[in-house]
């Protein structure tokens, strides 16, 4: 596989962040970016987007924007989408959620506060990094691998925690959300299983060596 860069044998994008102010307004930004692997036969196409649900018809989403007012208990409507081009190959997508609380105030924002669609992606905890996860999208019609034209959604909202006070007045708490894929050919996801619970997952090739992704930071 070959990037812009380097010859690797993935592709990423880095391209939503987000930053909640309690008792105040919520800023968030999304940086809409996409990056290209070019392989022999073909590459892989991504982007990763954000919508929310419309204030005024909950039957329909909008492109996101900053709510105002939030406070200790609201739900933030977010929506993370994975989107893979028409043009692109079939790949396995999985992407990273990490999560930065403020310092000052408990319980904290964790995974558990994500309205995750857990049908379709499973997350495991970053040992090595606080609030940090790595999720895979395990769904769809081929068990993990994602259709040209297909997009996966990875959650829907981010709950404040109620508990927080007043000692919570203009924290922040941000939330970063990155995308990787790789093509499915020749690459495949290994399981590691506790009861029917997936507790690991990685990437490998045909010959079970782990796949090293590459993440681009496109502003």
């Amino acid at each position: 596989l070959m990037t812009k860069k380097n010859a690797i044998k993935g592709v990423g994008i880095t391209a939503l962040a987000g930053l909640l102010v309690i008792g105040g307004s919520l800023a968030y930004f999304t940086d809409k970016n996409k990056a290209e692997n070019f392989i022999s036969l073909g590459h892989v196409d991504i982007t990763l987007t954000e919508e929310m649900q419309n204030p005024l018809n909950p039957e329909e989403t909008i492109s996101y924007r900053d709510p105002v007012n939030v406070l200790p208990g609201d739900r933030i409507s977010k929506i993370p989408l994975i989107h893979l081009a028409e043009d692109s190959l079939p790949s396995y997508i999985r992407a990273t959620i990490a999560i930065v609380n403020p310092g000052n105030v408990t319980p904290p924002v964790t995974i558990d506060s994500i309205d995750l669609d857990k049908d379709n992606w499973v997350c495991i905890k970053d040992e090595a990094a606080d609030y940090v996860w790595t999720c895979y999208f395990v769904g769809g019609e081929r068990e993990g691998i994602l259709n040209p034209g297909d997009t996966a959604e990875l959650f829907t909202e981010v709950k404040i925690p109620g508990e927080w006070g007043v000692e919570a007045n203009a924290s922040e708490v941000e939330v970063t959300v990155s995308a990787e894929a790789v093509q499915a050919d020749g690459f495949r996801p290994v399981y590691e299983r506790n009861g029917d619970a997936i507790t690991s997952v990685s990437w490998v090739d045909k010959d079970g060596k782990e796949i090293q992704t590459e993440k681009f930071i496109l502003r």
